[in-house]
């Protein structure tokens, strides 16, 4: 008996008992009213078995045919096939040989014969912040951008360069007329000096 099915036999001994009516025991249980009163008349002419449900252990009523499965096993195995995927292997099936199942029910077949074995799953990386550094000027970052800051201006100052320490977020910079060493090296300089 699975652990639904005992707390449902407890909620049909309580309306037997009169705890409750059977509308709060098909709330509680998440079935209709109609549905707890016939697993109560079930309840009372099989005892607490009348809960289980009634096809367990059977085989399922939609199973496919296991003479159809050997069947597309077969058709599975030729070298030409050896490639195929559950996918490609279920729309073939269906296009050479008129067998029509879906692709999880051909993966489930190729698994059980050894023809398909599900690839890993890749764990996705991950992305870990790098510490800041200690101490203030140990890693100084630059960049140069060339977006016209200053619009309209027509003395042609165009390019920002600007230096940031990793330690504290301090950060100077300077507008100039060309991106060169010469540029990034004095931005530097007054930076350290700062």
């Amino acid at each position: 008996m699975s652990r639904e099915e005992r707390d449902w036999l407890d909620w049909l001994k309580r309306v037997r008992d009169g705890v409750i009516a059977q509308r709060q025991a098909s709330e509680q249980m998440g079935i209709t009213d109609r549905w707890v009163r016939r697993l109560w008349v079930r309840m009372e002419e099989e005892g607490d078995e009348g809960v289980v449900h009634g096809l367990r252990g059977q085989p399922s009523n939609r199973r496919i045919d296991e003479a159809i499965q050997a069947k597309a096993v077969r058709y599975r195995k030729p070298p030409e096939w050896h490639d195929f995927g559950p996918r490609f292997a279920s729309e073939q099936l269906a296009k050479r040989h008129q067998i029509e199942v879906s692709r999880e029910t051909t993966r489930g077949w190729m698994i059980e014969a050894g023809l398909w074995k599900s690839p890993p799953r890749k764990l996705k990386e991950v992305h870990i912040g790098r510490p800041r550094r200690s101490c203030d000027g140990e890693w100084v970052q630059g960049d140069t951008s060339d977006h016209d800051w200053l619009k309209g201006r027509e003395d042609g100052v165009r390019y920002l360069v600007r230096k940031i320490g990793d330690a504290t977020s301090r950060s100077w910079g300077r507008f100039v007329w060309h991106d060169g060493t010469r540029e990034n090296m004095g931005v530097l300089w007054e930076y350290g000096e700062r």
